[in-house]
């Protein structure tokens, strides 16, 4: 209950700091400068472009009303949730610390690819250092041995991203039951590794291979960008493919999370749990989007 009370209260809070960010905004201009001065302007449209912006705020408070109680309700179910199963918050550390050592033992091992190849004068004005030239193999190797970070690392966030989403679908139909929901963080671990540790290997596959098309996209990027720094339409091209390439991974990251809720939820396969979650985020995205904006 309280919940929602904050939850109003902090809407109500913005546009209230809008509303009197263009007030201020108005009495600093009558105070401080003359109708002539260049300041004087600004902070005119500085305050309309506030009580514009509160307007904006208020109007879509009032059209997503329901979908902003639906999101505090999705809120205070989560505090229930994590209430009964506080093991959870230990989930995340346990990921964290087993990404950082496996993070070390990778890196270990690229040590000794790094020294592999013959050392070269730089060619870069300082002769009198020297870098390891590889060949096509150690290349290769490189590559491969970033790729499996890259799935490896997605996969122990993509198991626990399961493990937290089952254990939610399981204390959702076990909380009316004699456990009260209870307990369910060991049943959803044992799941993910049980039962579905194929899709979720095969969703952080697809992470992966976006991190890699990023990296490789950066890799080359560095290699010939000095050829054309000069080149306008050539930077224009190189941000947006950026850009892209990061919306691509993003992209990859919010359809595995979703696959994996669902797949927890439906034990179906993961490209069927994919469109399903998809679907039913595009359908109601000012619900979703309610939701994540109150728990943001």
């Amino acid at each position: 209950l309280l919940g929602g009370y904050i939850v109003w209260v902090s809407f109500a809070l913005i546009w209230l700091s809008l509303v009197a960010g263009g007030a201020y905004s108005w009495y600093y201009r009558d105070l401080k400068y003359k109708p002539e001065a260049n300041m004087y302007n600004y902070l005119t449209w500085t305050a309309y472009g506030l009580w514009i912006l509160s307007f904006v705020v208020f109007f879509l408070i009032c059209c997503f009303r329901h979908a902003i109680k639906v999101g505090i309700a999705v809120f205070q179910t989560t505090a229930q949730y994590v209430k009964a199963n506080l093991k959870i918050f230990a989930l995340p550390a346990i990921s964290y610390v087993v990404i950082a050592i496996w993070s070390a033992g990778w890196l270990w091992g690229m040590l000794y690819i790094f020294s592999v190849g013959y050392p070269e004068p730089r060619d870069d004005g300082m002769p009198f250092l020297t870098i390891m030239r590889w060949d096509d193999k150690t290349h290769a190797i490189f590559f491969y041995d970033v790729f499996g970070l890259f799935w490896i690392n997605a996969f122990i966030i993509g198991v626990c991203q399961f493990i937290i989403g089952a254990s939610a679908c399981i204390w959702y139909f076990d909380v009316a039951g004699d456990t009260q929901g209870e307990g369910t963080v060991g049943k959803a671990l044992k799941w993910a590794f049980r039962y579905h540790l194929g899709s979720i290997a095969f969703g952080s596959f697809l992470i992966a291979v976006c991190q890699m098309m990023r990296f490789l996209f950066e890799y080359y990027r560095k290699k010939i960008g000095t050829a054309n720094q000069d080149n306008k339409v050539v930077k224009v091209l190189t941000c947006l493919t950026r850009y892209l390439l990061w919306l691509m991974d993003k992209c990859a990251k919010f359809i595995s999370k979703t696959a994996y809720i669902r797949i927890a939820l439906q034990n179906t396969w993961f490209f069927k749990s994919a469109w399903n979650g998809f679907a039913l985020v595009i359908k109601n995205a000012h619900r979703f989007g309610a939701a994540a904006s109150i728990g943001n």
